[in-house]
């Protein structure tokens, strides 16, 4: 089945965490949310034709989709009909709790139905992380994340993730149409994905990230870092980002409708931060990301406050979301 635009428009959908989802816990411990309708008046069923509802995640998760299908066969009533025969899966609820439907198309099939939809939740991001060793880098995929061990981080608390999964995603600036070649140094040649990453993390602090596909190496220094990606109908490419991974900023008293304060919650002092103007929540993301120093961030509407001092508390202010940068100890205990 092709892709056509309004498809393309969910998967480049950008992530933002401040509407409200639904977190919970599945039996086997991965934390998870319900993703939230962009336009919440969208309805993706439809009858032969091809529609899809832009969904988005709170700050720390990604969507998490998987495709089903349902059919139903029966027997010509002139054939002297008999018990219908069924397959499938029918419903995203099917695939466990947090599944939403995102697409849905429905068809006729000889002598019965068919429908197929896309279930999509929104699952904690997969982050890339890295230990201080000097040794030479090595890198293992699987199918959910790529681990790199052995990787110089270049930076106490830093690691490497992915931007926008594991599979075929080209690195862009701005928006998806943001391939600048200003933004990034060509190193034809790299033999892995470790390789370039490796020449990257030589660039010091002007390593944000790398874009590599066989033989070809992207080390980006865009100031900013990477905003976002695009999936190119040819070639298989790997967007990664490198500093202070995002899947690690939480919020701080649920996030929602809160502001960052330093000691207490009237402690606001402007050179606990940097201001920047964003688009989008998850640009401010990348911002972090990219900054020589991030302890978190505020953002509320096209502004993006990174914090380079510690965030011990917040206050409830309408519309703004409070997100601590809050590595696994491993990391922390190197800061």
């Amino acid at each position: 089945m092709a892709r056509s635009p309004a498809w393309s428009a969910f998967v480049l959908v950008v992530l933002t965490s401040t509407e409200a989802a639904t977190s919970t816990t599945t039996q086997d411990g991965d934390e998870f949310q319900i993703p939230t309708l962009v336009d919440a008046d969208c309805q993706p069923q439809s009858w032969g034709d091809f529609s899809a509802c832009e969904i988005s995640c709170n700050a720390g998760y990604d969507p998490a989709c998987q495709d089903i299908d349902w059919s139903q066969s029966c027997p010509p009533i002139w054939h002297g009909g008999g018990p219908c025969t069924t397959r499938g899966i029918r419903s995203c609820s099917q695939l466990g709790p947090g599944f939403s439907s995102v697409l849905s198309q429905f068809g006729y099939t000889r002598g019965g139905t068919s429908e197929s939809h896309k279930c999509c939740k929104c699952q904690l991001s997969q982050t890339i992380t890295s230990s201080t060793s000097r040794t030479t880098s090595s890198t293992t995929t699987t199918e959910s994340a790529t681990t790199t061990t052995g990787t110089e981080a270049g930076g106490l608390g830093r690691g490497w993730e992915f931007v926008g999964g594991p599979f075929n995603r080209a690195c862009r600036g701005q928006g998806y149409g943001d391939n600048s070649q200003s933004h990034y140094d060509v190193f034809p040649g790299a033999g892995s994905l470790a390789d370039c990453q490796g020449i990257c993390l030589q660039q010091g602090g002007r390593c944000k990230g790398v874009e590599y596909s066989t033989g070809r190496c992207e080390v980006w220094h865009r100031e900013e870092g990477i905003w976002a990606y695009a999936e190119p109908a040819v070639g298989n490419f790997t967007c990664m980002r490198y500093g202070w991974p995002a899947q690690y900023l939480m919020p701080v008293d649920t996030g929602v409708n809160r502001a960052c304060r330093g000691d207490h919650p009237t402690d606001n002092n402007d050179q606990y931060y940097v201001v920047h103007e964003v688009m989008h929540m998850e640009d401010c993301r990348a911002r972090c990301v990219a900054a020589p120093v991030c302890f978190g961030i505020e953002y509320n509407g096209r502004r993006c406050e990174i914090w380079i001092r510690q965030i011990q508390a917040s206050s409830e202010v309408e519309g703004f979301t409070c997100l601590r940068y809050e590595a696994p100890r491993r990391l922390l205990s190197l800061i």
